[in-house]
């Protein structure tokens, strides 16, 4: 019963951690208006963005004792870093 809380909590801490990603992509985009190079780096950088909420979540969730669900969130921002850090890199960077 245990393991399917915790999976549970993994797949919920993955979604959440998307959808944070979503939504401070899409709010950052209109706020740069559009603007072809910052909306590329805002693009690419949302992993360097996402430490701003996902280092306080795991620290709250860690004192709750939430493992599964930290897990996922750690998961989920180790993802879009991986996804998000290259594409940053190749196409921000002068060639």
């Amino acid at each position: 019963m245990a393991r399917r809380n915790e999976s549970e909590g993994i797949a919920l801490g993955i979604l959440g951690v998307l959808g944070m990603n979503f939504l401070v992509f899409f709010l950052l985009l209109n706020y740069t208006n559009y603007n072809s190079t910052v909306s590329l780096a805002v693009l690419f950088g949302i992993c360097l963005y996402q430490l701003l909420y996902v280092v306080p979540a795991i620290i709250f969730l860690k004192r709750q004792q939430r493992w599964g669900l930290m897990k996922g969130v750690i998961i989920g921002a180790v993802t879009t870093a991986l996804l998000s850090g290259p594409c940053f890199v190749m196409f921000i960077l002068p060639r």
